[in-house]
């Protein structure tokens, strides 16, 4: 059996919780329309270690989602056979980088904020606990306790089962992840919106928590907590009003209601963060005007019109568009090792966007080279089929000087030291 002590610490826990004033001393139990809301109350606070688990879930995937956003941009850009197409694509690749540090501050406040929302939640859950407790353990009549039902009349544990499942609702262990729409609406909190208050009158059962008949009782103004506010014959479930800043937010409720209501919202930008950067979204970074004036190599910054022919307006296909085109882009099995052909958005890990970018990026250096060993070729080719023609030009002249004179503004020179026949030359560099 509780002590003395026990009853009264747990009293006052159901004051607090509850913001309950329960006057009055018809030793009735408690009306399920006062309890009932706690034990709704209740079920709700204990989805919060599963929030918190969805949350840092979803962040998770959001992030790594982000992650992979600029290697598969990479692998699209090196695909591109325009270099004019591959560096307009520049600004949108780095400026995606430049977005990750703002997206893991963000994550890491929405993972603060759902901290504090269990913290708050689970503390208050840990209260109307005790309140169930109390309602179950308390009341002297024969199967009796201090639970009511709608009508006031004392109800036996197991009949009051039903309605008194939200105060018997357990912690998920192990955590299971909570999908947003699984979550309260930080209102639902605050209900009901206006005090509620019923008799406790509808059958005197002996219900310790309403009597005030006897000096050893704990609501008697002689007993053990000395005067109460347990004056008429009422329980009363108080309003909880909204906190309009957390500094405001003193009440156990209020706070939990403020950190649930910040949860959602950082939830919602956290996703709008990390892994869903439009092409718009992406064009209005800070830094993206500053790597197109390097591209396009400006005196100034690119207004938005020359924006706007490079990228199109923001209700044209290629932005609104922009990763569907990236992630419908087939990237063939000798790219990724792969044994077939694979669109470039169900490439999700590192190793193949990474094996992919190296695969294209040495083509295309590959390409620079049978580029410049086709220009050497030529050049060289020339040069011989130029030097042939000198040549013949020189043995034409053979020693006669003014004749090579002539032929000055076409590089040759006298060489009286030269071999014979062959003194006007070309000027040797």
């Amino acid at each position: 059996m509780p002590t003395i002590q026990q009853l009264g610490f747990l009293l006052y826990i159901t004051v607090a919780v509850m913001q309950q004033v329960a006057e009055a001393a018809a030793k009735g139990p408690i009306d399920q329309r006062v309890w009932g809301h706690a034990c709704t109350l209740l079920a709700e606070l204990k989805k919060a270690s599963g929030a918190t688990q969805g949350l840092i879930n979803r962040i998770g995937d959001a992030l790594d989602k982000q992650q992979l956003l600029s290697p598969k941009l990479n692998v699209f850009i090196h695909m591109q056979s325009s270099n004019k197409r591959k560096k307009e694509l520049l600004p949108i690749l780095y400026s995606l980088a430049d977005a990750a540090p703002s997206s893991a501050a963000a994550a890491k406040q929405a993972l603060t904020t759902a901290l504090l929302y269990t913290t708050h939640a689970t503390y208050e859950a840990g209260r109307l606990d005790e309140f169930g407790l109390l309602l179950q353990s308390m009341g002297s009549a024969t199967g009796k306790t201090c639970i009511g039902s709608n009508s006031c009349a004392a109800e036996t544990g197991e009949d009051v089962k039903t309605s008194f499942v939200g105060c018997e609702a357990k912690l998920v262990t192990p955590l299971e992840a909570s999908v947003p729409d699984s979550l309260p609406s930080p209102d639902a909190l605050l209900e009901p919106t206006a005090d509620q208050t019923h008799s406790t009158g509808g059958s005197a059962t002996d219900c310790p928590l309403t009597d005030d008949t006897g000096t050893e009782n704990l609501l008697n103004g002689g007993g053990v907590l000395g005067t109460t506010t347990f004056t008429a014959a009422n329980a009363k479930f108080k309003k909880t009003d909204a906190a309009g800043c957390q500094a405001s937010a003193s009440q156990g409720l209020q706070a939990t209601h403020y950190f649930l209501k910040e949860l959602k919202d950082s939830d919602t930008r956290t996703k709008g963060a990390a892994g869903n950067k439009t092409a718009d979204d992406i064009i209005k970074e800070q830094n993206f005007k500053e790597y197109l004036k390097k591209v396009l190599a400006a005196e100034t910054l690119p207004d938005n019109s020359v924006i706007d022919t490079i990228y199109g307006k923001e209700t044209d296909d290629f932005r609104k568009a922009f990763w569907g085109h990236v992630e419908e882009t087939v990237i063939p099995k000798e790219a990724t090792g792969r044994n077939e052909d694979t669109k470039l958005g169900a490439i999700n890990t590192l190793k193949e966007l990474h094996l992919a970018t190296i695969y294209y990026q040495t083509q295309t250096w590959d390409t620079f080279a049978e580029q410049a060993e086709t220009i050497k070729n030529i050049q060289d080719k020339s040069e011989k089929k130029y030097l042939k023609a000198a040549e013949t030009t020189c043995n034409a002249v053979k020693d006669n000087q003014d004749e090579c004179d002539k032929l000055k503004d076409k590089g040759y020179v006298f060489n009286p030291k030269g071999a014979e026949g062959k003194n006007c030359e070309l000027k040797k560099s």
